[in-house]
């Protein structure tokens, strides 16, 4: 018998919130209907450690209680590790980040099927010396072949973004090209989303030993696996070219991002999207949960950006 433990939906992690809050005094702002909406494919795991990261963020600033923003401050934590701000970065790396962000940023802003940015940091967190946020508006189960397509481009963002800046590249982009590749891979020799192989997936899921995907069987001769690479090659070299496209239309608005992280180290969602739509910039910083309800719909892929003259 299979017994499969998916990741809870919206209403399961509403409802595994409250269970992990019983013992735990939240303040009156604090919405966990709001949080479940904001922390779309967390487990249990995740959902407790959220609580727990929440719980010791109002202990260390001596609140009375848990409140949104250390739920906000927790969810970044868990994300993406905590703040180093300690850590000494020079101002080249740090304007290297802040294009490198931008590029992701305004990737996906241009992408009609990718999900709204949350969030835009050059604060060093993990290993990563900066973060663009991404949240689902609505459950997601299955993607399509122009959905992969596309966050792909977003996923190039960065490294296309130094490109064009800086004539140069760095291997900041390495964890971004790592999960384009796979899912280059994932379309082509799993999800048959390749014209030229058809409507066949060559991937057995048999493993010779467990948890070691790189010691998989092959079903499938060298001859279809050069295919596999080509078609994998060709599906990144034209993401590359469409990132490229987005990013030398948008030239002015990625200086004016990446401008403004390296004044203010954070850009919200509100923030970001006034300045896309060549609004002036909110000073004010809104709550990371806060949804902008009035903020105009993202163009679609074939249209064309806006252009300063």
């Amino acid at each position: 018998r299979r017994i499969y433990v998916n990741p809870p939906d919206i209403k399961g992690r509403e409802e595994i919130l409250r269970v992990h809050a019983r013992n735990k005094r939240l303040g009156d702002d604090v919405d966990l209907r709001t949080v479940s909406q904001a922390t779309a494919g967390f487990t249990g795991a995740d959902l407790e450690n959220l609580l727990n990261e929440a719980a010791l963020s109002a202990a260390k600033r001596s609140l009375p209680c848990i409140t949104m923003q250390t739920m906000e401050e927790a969810i970044m934590k868990v994300i993406a590790g905590p703040q180093k701000r300690s850590k000494v970065i020079s101002e080249r790396e740090r304007r290297n980040t802040a294009f490198h962000e931008a590029g992701h940023a305004i990737a996906a802003y241009r992408q009609s099927t990718q999900e709204p940015v949350q969030q835009i940091t050059i604060v060093p967190r993990g290993n990563a010396l900066g973060l663009t946020v991404q949240l689902p508006e609505e459950e997601r189960l299955n993607m399509t072949r122009n959905q992969m397509r596309e966050e792909i481009v977003t996923l190039l963002g960065g490294r296309v973004a130094e490109q064009l800046i800086f004539d140069d590249i760095s291997t900041g982009a390495s964890s971004d090209l790592q999960r384009a590749s796979h899912l280059a891979h994932e379309m082509i020799a799993r999800f048959g989303m390749s014209d030229r192989l058809g409507a066949v997936s060559f991937d057995s899921g048999d493993e010779i030993f467990v948890g070691r995907s790189y010691e998989r069987t092959k079903p499938y001769s060298e001859h279809t696996g050069a295919v596999i690479d080509e078609e994998m090659r060709r599906v990144i070299d034209e993401a590359y070219c469409r990132c490229t496209e987005l990013l030398r239309a948008d030239g002015e608005k990625l200086h004016a991002v990446a401008d403004f992280l390296l004044q203010n180290e954070t850009m919200t969602r509100k923030q970001f999207e006034a300045c896309m739509r060549g609004e002036p910039i909110p000073e004010q910083r809104e709550s990371f949960f806060e949804r902008t309800s009035q903020a105009a719909p993202a163009p679609q892929p074939d249209a064309k950006p806006e252009k300063d003259e």
